[in-house]
């Protein structure tokens, strides 16, 4: 399996047809290969800063 570093990776808006609200989304594409996978986190907003950049 990859090791990523989540400072180094892009957060992107999640896509409203997939979660309810507002969400911040971070992809670790191809994390392992066999199976392939890819792994994504997700951060949901509980207030009005809970979605600024570091």
């Amino acid at each position: 399996m990859k090791v990523f570093r989540l400072s180094t990776l892009e957060r992107e808006p999640a896509d409203p047809k997939t979660f309810v609200g507002r969400a911040r989304l971070t992809r670790m594409n191809d994390a392992a290969v066999h199976p392939p996978t890819n792994v994504y986190r997700v951060i949901r907003a509980s207030g009005p800063d809970a979605l600024a950049q570091p």
